[in-house]
């Protein structure tokens, strides 16, 4: 029956019960390794039978099985949400005396595991501690796997994030020794998830997706808290579509292992993903299902982000006396703050004199953003970090409605469509021709808006037509937003731009009262030179030149491109285009032969310069 300890400790929890039920040994009073039938039935959530099991044997039982026996139920009880019987449980392992290592860690552990889960770090960190020193004591590896992974887990939530880290990574060691895959692999999901979860991992998401392929861990618990943190992740960065995908995927996962606490955490998920795409009732929905089933006495620190979201949400509506309630309610609740909640009111301006975690390098990102006292260098710092829903909020964007947003020209545009949030490139002449379509533009007034000169439908069809597939090409999805109409083009949907190029566009002679729907930027943001722009006519030099030489969109523009770059290379144009080098050395190549250009240098060292007479 040796076996049976072995197996229940390299994570065999089956393989135990079914050892058990077929030993011939298994009705005898006094059954060795009896804790690891308990555990194993716990673990597999057959609690019921686990303890029948434990009180039919307790007597014959030595001490360190008894507390054992407890301690495993009471895990599976807290698991269920039956706070009280597992408290009962603990409380009889305290009340024992405590005389060897394994009776001092089942003790202590069943105290940090509890205290944990409840939100109380402060003393779970104590309790871990002394849990983990016990084991130590005890040489028992196992024991040591199960301290050391829980004082990690106490840790990171109370602050010391790397350290905790480096404790997980210990632990998952541990649990290879001794070849519990699934310990492995829960650890190494929790250590995945700190990770992202504290931005000390920053790359693809596909990355964190895969781990789930990796890993593949027998326990749904695990399951869901990865899908959890990748919906949370792709919510950030603005993906509302794989933000679904996730959370769904979650759903069937939380509610097949119906775990109260991951059912809070879900609805918490969903309702951020609600409120980033503007749909403040369910967001609210979601979050009054969340305190509906919030437990009065255990889940204090889950409360915390679900009055975080309800102040946002309340912000959203305007509603300032509801924002002061739930701000007041915020503070009293000092004691259950975890790391991330106590950065966010450091960056809301609600904890004063209070230094925030450097090691939330998350927060670490958002803060420093908050201090840069220019708009456009916050928002590129907010853009090139991947925080995109951040960024549509330093915009103003309307959440939910379709909108482009003209950003200063080094930086592109930001798409908000239906799916989600996007950063692109475009080119100068893309700009121009947005602000055109705006209103709805003809081909006549397209033409001379952005290149300078009438409109001739035999030259310029194919020309319009190129310029509009590219600009619906770099929009990506959102292309679909320019529409052809009888006579031109229209762009249907909003068109972000800051209030100085609103003012100039106004002055334009193709839009006598500006641009509909624009947004003010606030007094108080300092707005770049960059960001004031206006639809600039082609000078009446390039206008003559335009209808004197057969050019086609890229060649004006490239024109245009001279004016600020002295020489260009085959190259620069192929990339800005992204046509072949072939066709960029073509458009080049007509330019100088037109005289307007020239070509200095040879073979790799060939570039172009306007010539001298044109400049």
């Amino acid at each position: 029956m040796w076996r049976l300890q072995e197996k229940f400790q390299s994570g065999d929890y089956q393989q135990v019960v079914e050892l058990f039920y077929s030993s011939k040994t298994n009705k005898k009073k006094r059954f060795p390794h009896i804790a690891s039938v308990v555990g194993a039935l716990s673990f597999l959530g057959r609690l019921e039978e686990a303890e029948i099991l434990a009180s039919l044997h307790e007597k014959s039982c030595s001490k360190t099985d008894q507390m054992a026996c407890r301690f495993f139920l009471a895990i599976g009880w807290v698991r269920r949400s039956e706070y009280r019987r597992a408290e009962n449980l603990l409380d009889r392992n305290s009340e024992s005396s405590h005389r060897t290592p394994m009776e001092r860690f089942f003790h202590h552990q069943g105290k940090a595991f509890y205290l944990f889960y409840t939100g109380r770090l402060l003393e779970s960190q104590k309790e871990a501690e002394l849990s983990r020193q016990a084991a130590m004591e005890s040489k028992n590896t196992w024991a040591r796997c199960l301290a050391t992974d829980a004082l990690g887990h106490v840790q990171v939530r109370a602050g010391a994030i790397q350290l905790g880290l480096s404790y997980l990574e210990e632990a998952k060691l541990l649990a290879k020794k001794i070849e519990n895959k699934s310990s492995e692999s829960a650890i190494e999901i929790s250590l995945q998830c700190y990770r992202w979860e504290y931005g000390w991992n920053q790359g693809d998401l596909a990355d964190l997706q895969a781990v789930l392929v990796q890993q593949n861990p027998e326990n749904s618990y695990s399951q869901a808290s990865l899908l959890l943190e990748i919906g949370r992740q792709f919510t950030l960065r603005g993906n509302f579509s794989e933000a679904k995908k996730s959370l769904e995927k979650a759903a069937e996962k939380v509610y097949a292992s119906k775990n109260r606490r991951q059912e809070i955490l879900l609805h918490l998920r969903l309702s951020e993903l609600a409120y980033r795409k503007g749909d403040l009732f369910q967001a609210k929905h979601y979050l009054w299902f969340s305190q509906r089933i919030l437990h009065e006495e255990v889940d204090k620190y889950l409360e915390l982000p679900v009055l975080g979201l309800l102040r946002k949400i309340a912000l959203a509506e305007k509603n300032s006396e509801e924002v002061r309630r739930l701000e007041d309610r915020w503070k009293q609740m000092h004691a259950y703050t975890s790391t991330r909640d106590l950065n966010l009111k450091v960056r809301l301006g609600l904890e004063l004199g209070v230094a925030s975690n450097p090691e939330d390098r998350i927060h670490e990102k958002l803060y420093t953003a908050e201090k840069f006292p220019n708009f456009e260098t916050r928002l590129r710092y907010l853009l090139e970090s991947g925080f995109y829903s951040e960024a549509a909020r330093v915009l103003g964007l309307k959440p939910a409605e379709r909108t482009v947003a003209l950003l200063p020209a080094n930086l592109g545009i930001f798409v908000q469509s239906e799916s989600g949030l996007d950063w692109k490139t475009i080119t100068g002449l893309q700009r121009k021709i947005l602000l055109l379509l705006k209103k709805g533009s003809s081909k006549d007034q397209l033409l001379e808006g952005a290149w300078g000169y009438k409109y001739d439908s035999l030259r310029h069809d194919s020309m319009l037509y190129a310029a509009i597939s590219g600009l619906r090409k770099s929009l990506g999805p959102a292309g679909n937003w320019v529409r052809p109409t009888e006579f031109g083009y229209l762009f249907e949907a909003e068109l972000w731009t800051p209030e100085k190029q609103t003012v100039a566009l106004s002055e334009s002679h193709h839009f006598q009262k500006g641009i509909d729907g624009s947004r003010a930027v606030s007094s108080s943001t300092t707005l770049s030179s960059s960001f004031v722009g206006t639809v600039v006519k082609t000078s009446s030099r390039s206008a003559e030149v335009s209808q004197k030489f057969d050019l086609n969109h890229r060649q004006l523009e490239i024109l245009d491109w001279l004016k600020s770059e002295r020489f260009l290379s085959v190259k620069e144009v192929r990339d800005r285009f992204r046509i072949s080098e072939i066709t960029a050395l073509r458009d080049l190549d007509g330019l100088r032969k037109t005289g307007i250009v020239l070509r200095i240098g040879k073979a790799r060292a060939t570039r172009y310069a306007v010539a001298e007479e044109n400049v």
